[in-house]
């Protein structure tokens, strides 16, 4: 059977389990309140609010074709130094 020692320590750890909930709601509850209550200006910049031309820019198409891959350099390469490691 379960002894006197045992109930009481199951009680303590169901009121302790339950504070917890409490207080965490309440935590919770009062975050939200703050977070909704508050005013926040929006300052943004005209400039982002702008559209944006639906058209190409042919020279940064130019540019962007020319510029050399990565691969293409370390493939061109002669040796490598290693350092003297195999």
């Amino acid at each position: 059977m379960t002894s006197r020692n045992q109930i009481l320590v199951s009680k303590s750890l169901y009121h302790i389990g339950y504070m917890t909930l409490v207080a965490s709601i309440v935590w919770v509850g009062v975050g939200v309140y703050i977070a909704t209550s508050k005013n926040v200006p929006l300052d943004v910049d005209s400039s982002i609010l702008e559209p944006i031309s639906p058209k190409l820019d042919q020279e940064m198409i130019v540019k962007l074709s020319g510029r050399v891959k990565v691969e293409e350099i370390a493939s061109s390469s002669a040796t490598i130094d290693t350092g003297g490691v195999r």
